[in-house]
This record gives C-alpha cells, structure tokens and sequence, in this order.
C-alpha cells in the first residue's frame, strides 16, 4: 500500500491548525492556573475555620496522619508519641504562584524537640517551567532541611530510626518519618510525601480522621465473595498455594 499523499496546501493548513491547537491548549492551562489560584483564595479561610473546629478534638492530626496510607508507610510506631504532640497543620501556596509551598507542623511542649513548629518548605528549581507549563511537582520543587533540635540522643527519633537507602534501592528503609519527611531531601521521598500532603492529606484532613475515605464495598460484591470462598471450601481444605502472597494488614492506630 502506498503512502498517503499530502499536497503543500494540505500540509499548510495542518500546521496552521497545529498552531492554533497549540495556542488553545496554552489559554487552557492559563485558566487552570487562574481556577487554582480562585480555588486557593476561597478555600484559605474555610480552612482557618476547620482548624478552629478541630482544635478542640484530640489527636485530631495525629490520627489523621495514621489513617491517611500516603503518609503512614512512612510513620514508625516510635515516632507516634512524638507525632500525639501535634496539634496543627498548615499547608501554604502563593496565590500569584501556587507552585511552590510550605507545609507546617505545630507542636505542644515536649520531650523530643524544642522546635514549637516544623516548617518544611518546597521551594522552585533553577530553570523550573513557567507558570503556564505542564508542572511537574516532584521534578520542580526541591525539598528544604528542616532544622529540628532534639533535645538528647536517646529521643533523637532520626537517629534511632534512620532512613536507609533511596527508594529505587532493594533495602529501602522509611525509619522515621522525622527523618524520612523533615530532615530529607530526596525529591522522591520527601517530595512525594510533600505532594502527598498538600494535594491529598490537607484537603480531605477530616475524612482522613473519620475514616470516610474508606473504601465502601458493595453488598452485593461481598456476598458473592463469600460464595466463591465456601466453594472454594467445599473443594479442597487442605490444599495451599504458596505462590500466593498473604493480604496485607492495614495498619490501626
């Protein structure tokens, strides 16, 4: 089969209509850019409104930490004394320039660090794409040390449970997630703990804490589960597959 054949007339009008799909595509990342920006500015007091009504509920962030799975493959069970001290979180965007952010943690007085707040700051690359460009926040955004002053070694949670490896790495470990979150620096790792926080966790904090943001099964689908396991009963009890890998636990506060 022969190729197609294009005239120069067709040819120019495809890079002209190129040209304009190039400039459309252009106008609507400028109104996404315009839509995060407004969605920014009405959602910044609704926010300061949630943190007046959560502040009086107990281990209102920690918990949210623990059941959100984005940032809780990175908790160790011995940073949840350290993380119950929590008692705010705030992310912060630039209305002009949402790209960049700041994410806060408060604390109340105790015997881990002196530090009243964590302050953990993703700030633009060199050379980073402008505002109107497909934004990358991993490959854009670099994450800041944050500075925290422990109090002695044997609390010293970065120390205790250190972050190993990288996260390509076969013997990757979180550690801690003071150590894996605030002290790193990996654009993988903290950032995507970062991203996770700002698009995921700070939005939908009060689902996170009731648990809302559960799967909901359908009954339907439960009840033919069970059929399928009492036929798979009936034919053979005893019989293991030990190519199958075990289902994972969620983990519980």
């Amino acid at each position: 089969m022969t190729d197609a054949y294009r005239s120069p007339e067709a040819k120019t009008f495809t890079d002209a209509l190129q040209q304009k799909v190039d400039a459309l595509n252009k106008d609507f990342r400028k109104a996404d850019v315009e839509l995060i920006k407004h969605e920014l500015k009405l959602n910044a007091p609704l926010y300061k409104k949630r943190a007046d009504i959560v502040s009086s509920v107990q281990d209102f962030w920690f918990q949210a930490l623990i059941n959100c799975m984005a940032t809780n493959v990175y908790i160790d069970d011995a940073d949840h004394e350290a993380l119950s001290y929590l008692y705010n979180v705030e992310v912060d965007r630039d209305i002009e320039d949402p790209r960049a952010a700041t994410i806060t943690f408060s604390f109340r007085e105790n015997p881990y660090f002196s530090n009243e707040k964590l302050v953990k700051k993703f700030s633009l690359v060199d050379g980073a794409k402008s505002l109107e460009d497909e934004f990358n926040f991993l490959e854009e955004t670099k994450p800041e040390k944050t500075q925290i002053d422990w109090k002695s070694d044997d609390k010293n949670l970065s120390k205790l449970k250190p972050t190993i490896g990288g996260p390509d790495s076969d013997d990757f470990e979180p550690g801690s997630f003071f150590s894996t979150f605030f002290e790193n620096t990996d654009q993988e790792v903290a950032g995507g703990i970062g991203h996770a926080l700002i698009m995921d966790f700070w939005p939908g904090a009060i689902d996170f804490y009731t648990g809302a943001d559960d799967l909901e099964f359908d009954e339907d689908d439960f009840d033919s589960e069970d059929e399928e396991d009492e036929e798979d009963d009936d034919e053979d009890d005893g019989e293991i597959d030990l190519e199958d890998e075990p289902p994972k636990k969620r983990v519980k506060a």
